[in-house]
């Protein structure tokens, strides 16, 4: 099981080594870390859904081989707990927030029991939401981790350039009995359009980041039900 100590300065070596595995002969350059959310990202890797949407998982759930029908899920939170985005405003955040807690709840109960406390659960969903930000259009999910590919270059401080909402969920699954990590993944996508860069329409609102949200969720909730049939 993948324990919740710190890794700190493995974080960006990690997301280097996970970003590099999928992308071929491109050069990856570190540009920044992950959040700190997750207790390690040296063991995310590449994986793709069943839509083919491509993020970043831990691997296998590492369960203790009973069938699991009772799961937690948590309040979504921002991490960390005082960040601040530049493209949105604090509103648009919590509503964005309470939007992701409906649907991931909703969508979690197709396929398990949804229990009000950790102390009746098997496992224990915990979602984060660790950025959002209005950036390029036409971007890929992974492109908008924190690695800069050198072959492709960020272009969104450009006057002028399209943009379009995107933002990173970054979910852990606990063991509650030992409070022990048994899947980590880290989700970013891409949602509508929100105008040109520079322009006094180019802040992400919720109905431009809700079709962020409803895949997430989808996902999320298909993945985890299919790890663990």
């Amino acid at each position: 099981m993948i324990r919740t100590e710190s890794r700190g300065t493995k974080v960006l070596a990690g997301l280097a080594i996970a970003l590099l595995l999928g992308a071929c002969a491109s050069a990856p350059k570190v540009d920044g870390g992950g959040s700190g959310f997750l207790p390690s990202y040296e063991l995310l890797r590449e994986v793709s859904d069943a839509d083919g949407v491509r993020y970043l998982s831990s691997g296998p759930f590492r369960q203790r081989g009973e069938k699991v029908t009772r799961v937690h899920v948590m309040p979504a939170q921002l991490f960390p707990p005082n960040v601040s985005f530049p493209d949105v405003d604090a509103q648009t955040v919590r509503s964005a927030l309470q939007y992701l807690d409906r649907k991931l709840r909703a969508d979690m109960a197709q396929h398990f029991t949804l229990v009000d406390s950790a102390d009746q659960a098997q496992l224990v969903l915990r979602p984060a939401v660790t950025r959002i930000a209005a950036v390029e259009q036409g971007m890929k999910p992974l492109d908008f981790i924190p690695i800069r590919l050198v072959a492709k270059p960020l272009k969104d401080a450009v006057l002028g350039t399209p943009q379009q909402s995107a933002a990173v969920l970054e979910v852990l699954v606990i063991d509650p009995r030992d409070n022990a990590v048994v899947h980590a993944s880290y989700r970013p996508g891409v949602g509508k359009s929100v105008g040109r860069k520079g322009s006094a329409d180019d802040r992400v609102s919720l109905e431009s980041i809700q079709p962020v949200i409803d895949d997430w969720a989808r996902s999320l909730a298909g993945e985890t039900a299919r790890a663990l049939r």
